[in-house]
C-alpha cells in the first residue's frame, strides 16, 4: 500500500474502533508483512475463520472459538 492508503485505511479502522474500545485501550496501528511475524500469521487464521463464517456460511472454526470473539460484526 502507498502512503496515501495507508492513512486512509488506518483513519477508516481507527473511527471503527474507538467508539467500541475504552478511551483506556491504546490504539495503535502497524503494517507488518504477516511472513515476518507468527503473532500476525495467528490474527490472519483467526480473522479467516470468522470470514469463511460470513461469507461461506461455515460455522465450524467459529463455533469452536465463539468464547473468545468479542465484536462479530460487519463494517459497511
Amino acid at each position: 500500500m502507498a502512503k496515501p492508503e495507508i492513512a486512509e485505511f488506518n483513519s477508516y479502522i481507527r473511527r471503527q474502533l474507538e467508539g467500541r474500545l475504552s478511551p483506556n485501550i491504546p490504539l495503535d496501528i502497524y503494517h507488518w508483512l504477516s511472513h515476518e511475524n507468527y503473532g500476525l500469521q495467528v490474527s490472519d487464521l483467526f480473522c479467516y475463520g470468522i470470514f469463511k463464517n460470513h461469507e461461506r456460511g461455515d460455522s465450524e472454526w467459529r463455533d469452536i472459538f465463539a468464547d473468545k470473539v468479542r465484536y462479530d460484526e460487519i463494517f459497511l
